[in-house]
């Protein structure tokens, strides 16, 4: 039978050959091939006749095709490997995209022939070597298995179709909203998953040979994961962002913009020894505690803060490793760990699609830690590991649910959602259900406790910013216009504006204000940077409001399922992103090419039958991140918000699915290779652990001995919180107070010209012309023509350049713009800083600014162009970059 091998390889040989010809000639539309062309062609034709001419004489010659039978039945093993890993490896080339190859991707072109070739024979090869030694059956036979519980499989399967199919039918989920509709998911890559599985399993078959222990050291392959992550993560290339823009001169560093700014700044007037947000009310506390703590670390220093933040966040993929190792043993925990290192790299070399990721200083990526550790917590309360494991689990995830709370609002949905799901776990164990549920709302209660109290203390009122947010946000952003039919959301320029009018004269908002008075102003402002234009309209329409919730849920389940590849080739991002068929484009509807259609249906079957595996073996506990997930989306779709930056909470919850469904497939694949072992568990499906305890004997621990073993979990959340509180106090100011004069008088010393002081001094006296003193925050020069796509007046672009930064005083921000020719020489981040200037309505217009940076650098700026030392003064004209008037 293996004879056949050289008939079906002179076959492909010819095939290679005619592919080979079809190639374009580069010449101009000659059909003449070059030399080199015909040097290849013969080279196939040869390996056609010569493959021909053997299996004719092995054909006719039985002493030799005996003698070839012998050969390949002594070295059975051997040729089997050969064989699979030719067809791997020419496989592999084949799914290069040429352009990968960029100045030699002719070269690679006219090559792909062979590789193909090379696939080809290899895997005609290895099919005849293994149906000549009577093991195709068996192998066919294990592919039937690698989904388990078949029929069972079908039911989500079917479910996730149905799904797509009214997707398609009624334009919910692909229709885009006119509010914060965002692409779909930071995929991983194809070649990302190829090489991952093909190093955890030369990785994981040598530990398994020489130390198979440190495999079951989870402690340390979380802490190993965890600095993997780290390492990976935060040596990564910044990439310039719309919430981090960047670098920028004189410091080239990428300081926050946007939302990211309202995170910061509280951290930064806390540094200062203000209190976070100036004592005043904390949009999303935990966001700005990070905030607090990297720049505390860093010195200040922003790219060095990013980064130290990237890797605290590296946390998540070891949390998934446990997660996933709980659920379907180690290799999926590990499968799931490096999936999510991966994608969070694409997500960190992102550019086309608005997506977050770990050096951001912004809630989501946050969200999605919090959101798999409480998960966790979740999953081991339910199934309880010991007698009292139960009522410290409740615990833990009662204190997790608080801290995301104050990261995102959304959280708060959660907290019902949990309820019910527990009645539904308990449903038998009613007892249990009772005291367990009445720990973790205590332990939310005690967790969130110090944050709760200091929010009275300002506003006499418990969780005004949920609360705020839900009524601007939600309410009177996005669903009273939907109730009164309204056409649109008012822009976001409108909306501030008009709160600014009402707020300050001058239209300059601060802190104080934003913060204490009004903290719903600050939410507003975030809510309004996220208008679009006036929706398509949806297929089906039920009812305004039904219609954009439903819309909003299903594009997040929808956008979700594209972190799993739906192509095969080796793309780029950039490739991945804008080529003609991609799922990523502006305006996607929904189309699909055959292929990605093909691809879609096989994760999805590769997801559904981790849900049915995971079913089997847990139950309702098993899938509580799942209910997780969709409950989240749920109240994103509540938010009127989806896509993007809105998934990155929750992918990792499609990546730990998938990894599971993957570790089922691999572990049919690779049982006799990674298997062999009696004691290995390298793709068992069996959690590594049992629980201890019958849920009689948990039902039957007094509540009290319960309660006292969640009271250390209680203690944790709540002295972290608390902490925060006490570094609020105990941080005392930093910034020196001047009077005006003593500020006119540093200027005079400082200034090297000499213009009218007296006019000077009665301009400040009058009004006319300020003087201002404070810490200045995120200096950054732009040039003529440049500045950033956003509502803040004093980064938009103006046709002169300028340096743009914030100033922090006493008990209010400024946005301080001084135009200027060419970029300082010195101006630090955090520099304690002096300024003249004219009041403007959008921002401080300055004339003069002098300052001293931590290290003791001393620094003197002055306004270029300038008339006169007098206001108020009208923005530069350039006709030039460096002729301005």
């Amino acid at each position: 039978m293996t004879i056949l091998f050289f008939l079906f390889f002179a076959i492909e040989s010819l095939f290679s050959a005619y592919k080979l010809s079809q190639i374009p000639t580069g010449g101009n539309g000659e059909a003449e091939f070059s030399v080199e062309r015909l040097a290849l062609l013969g080279i196939l034709f040869c390996l056609a006749l010569g493959s021909f001419l053997v299996f004719l004489i092995l054909r006719v010659n039985e002493r030799h095709q005996e003698r070839f039978a012998r050969f390949c039945s002594t070295r059975q093993r051997r040729l089997l490997q050969s064989t699979l890993a030719v067809g791997t490896l020419c496989l592999f080339i084949l799914l290069l995209p040429d352009y990968r190859f960029q100045r030699f991707a002719a070269y690679f072109q006219r090559l792909r022939p062979f590789f193909l070739l090379g696939f080809m024979g290899g895997t005609t090869a290895w099919l005849l070597l293994q149906y000549q030694f009577g093991a195709l059956k068996a192998w066919f036979a294990s592919l039937r298995k690698m989904i388990p519980g078949q029929r069972a499989t079908l039911i989500p399967l079917g479910i996730f179709l149905l799904c797509w199919l009214f997707v398609r039918v009624s334009g919910w989920g692909i229709t885009s909203g006119t509010e914060a509709w965002y692409a779909n998911a930071v995929p991983l890559k194809s070649q990302q998953i190829f090489l991952l599985i093909l190093f955890l399993i030369l990785i994981y078959r040598f530990i398994n040979k020489r130390n198979p222990a440190l495999l079951q050291k989870r402690t340390l392959m979380f802490f190993g994961i965890w600095a993997l992550a780290a390492l990976c993560w935060s040596l990564a290339p910044m990439e310039r962002h719309f919430f981090a823009p960047g670098p920028y001169l004189p410091n080239l560093e990428f300081y926050p913009y946007s939302d990211a700014i309202l995170y910061n700044v509280p951290a930064q007037t806390a540094l200062d020894g203000l209190g976070f947000g100036f004592n005043g009310l904390v949009l999303k506390p935990m966001v700005t505690f990070v905030s607090f703590i990297g720049t505390w670390l860093s010195g200040g220093q922003t790219n060095l803060q990013l980064m130290l933040q990237s890797a605290l966040y590296g946390i998540l993929p070891a949390i998934l490793y446990l997660l996933g190792t709980e659920l379907c043993g180690r290799f999926a925990g590990l499968l799931a760990a490096g999936m999510m290192i991966l994608q969070e790299w694409n997500a960190l070399h992102t550019q086309q699609i608005l997506t977050i990721h770990s050096r951001l200083e912004m809630a989501e990526f946050l969200s999605g830690i919090i959101l798999a550790a409480f998960s966790l917590f979740l999953f081991r309360w339910f199934k309880g590991s010991t007698n009292t494991g139960a009522y410290r689990w409740a615990a833990a995830a009662g204190g997790m649910l608080a801290l995301g709370i104050y990261t995102r609002y959304n959280l708060f949905s959660l907290i019902p959602a949990v309820i019910l799901f527990a009645a539904l776990v308990f449903r038998r164990q009613k007892r249990l259900f009772f005291r367990t549920t009445c720990i973790f709302l205590l332990s939310l209660l005690v967790s969130a406790g110090p944050w709760l109290y200091r929010s009275y203390q300002i506003s006499g009122d418990f969780l005004p910013e949920i609360f705020g947010a839900l009524k601007v946000v939600v309410v009177d952003q996005r669903l009273k216009p939907i109730l009164e039919e309204e056409s649109a959301l008012t822009t976001g320029s409108e909306v501030i504006n008009q709160t600014i009018g009402e707020k300050n004269a001058m239209g300059t908002l601060t802190p104080a204000e934003k913060w204490q008075s009004d903290p719903d102003t600050a939410i507003a402002f975030m809510a309004a940077r996220e208008t679009r234009p006036v929706a398509e309209e949806l297929r089906l329409q039920i009812h305004p409001l039904i219609d954009t919730l439903g819309n909003h849920f299903f594009h997040n389940i929808v956008a979700m399922a594209f972190v799993m590849p739906v192509q095969l080739t080796f793309d780029d991002l950039d490739h991945i992103y804008t080529r003609e068929n991609s799922v990523w484009q502006d305006g996607w509807q929904g189309e699909l090419t055959w292929g990605q259609r093909i691809l879609l249906l096989i994760n999805l079957l590769i997801v559904s039958a981790a849900i049915v595996a995971i079913w089997k073996q847990f139950g309702l506990p098993g899938i509580t991140f799942l209910f997780i997930v969709i409950t989240y989306a749920a109240s994103l779709g509540l938010a009127r918000t989806s896509g993007g930056r809105y998934l990155v909470p929750m992918n990792w919850g499609l990546i730990l699915l998938y990894a599971c469904g993957l570790n089922l497939v691999l572990r049919q694949l690779f049982k006799k290779t990674l298997l062999q072992e009696e004691n290995t568990t390298a793709l068992s499906y069996a959690p590594t652990e049992a629980p201890a305890g019958t849920p009689a004997d948990r039902q039957n621990v007094p509540f009290l001995k319960g309660l006292l073993a969640a009271v250390p979990v209680m203690a944790c959340f709540f002295l972290f919180l608390l902490s925060m509180l006490i570094a609020e106090k105990a941080i005392p100011n930093q910034l020196t107070a001047y009077s005006n004069q003593e500020i006119l008088q540093m200027l005079r010393e400082n200034l090297e010209i000499e213009p009218d002081w007296q006019l000077i001094e009665d301009q400040v006296a009058s009004g006319k012309m300020a003087v201002y003193q404070g810490r200045a925050l995120y200096p950054r020069f732009y040039y003529f023509n440049t500045g950033e796509h956003g509502t803040d007046k004093a980064y938009q672009y103006k046709n002169y350049s300028r340096l743009v930064l914030k100033l922090l005083g006493q008990d209010r921000m400024l946005d301080l713009v001084m135009p200027i020719g060419a970029s300082p020489d010195i101006f630090p981040n955090n520099a304690d800083v002096i300024a003249l200037a004219c009041n403007e309505t959008h921002f401080i217009d300055v004339l003069a600014v002098s300052g001293v940076g931590r290290n003791g650098e001393t620094f003197t700026y002055v306004r270029d162009p300038l008339p006169d030392f007098s206001c108020p003064l009208p923005e530069p004209v350039c006709t030039q970059v460096d002729q301005c008037y």
